[in-house]
């Protein structure tokens, strides 16, 4: 057996994500817990593949995960570990999230056009 087939034979499960939108029409990413089943953590593009978690930034950390293809890429921490102290997964029945559907359009955010200098 090779030395990365044992590896991943040895992993911990990562999780599962499903894609979003913010109020902004900006991706977000769902990240479904592992460690604390029923319980979400809200993950927003920061750059290129680089997601940040959004209660984290509220406290003022920065915890990012590489999200490539909808999936969570596998890094030297588990995406639930290294979180500010203050930052709680939430219930994923207690937050209302803008899943991408048919049905369910995230609404846009309102511009201030007079400050940009667009007159309509």
């Amino acid at each position: 057996m090779s030395r990365d087939c044992q590896n991943t034979a040895n992993m911990e499960e990562i999780g599962r994500v499903t894609v979003g939108l913010s109020r902004c029409m900006k991706p977000l990413y769902i990240y479904h817990c592992i460690r604390k089943p029923g319980y979400v953590l809200e993950f927003s593009l920061r750059r290129d593949d680089y997601y940040r978690c959004e209660q984290c930034r509220k406290f003022g950390k920065m915890r990012t995960i590489v999200i490539r293809d909808s999936a969570v890429v596998a890094g030297t921490k588990h995406p639930e570990d290294d979180h500010h102290a203050d930052c709680q997964a939430v219930l994923e029945t207690g937050k209302n999230h803008n899943t991408i559907t048919n049905n369910n359009k995230a609404k846009p955010c309102k511009i201030n056009t007079a400050k940009i200098g667009w007159n309509y």
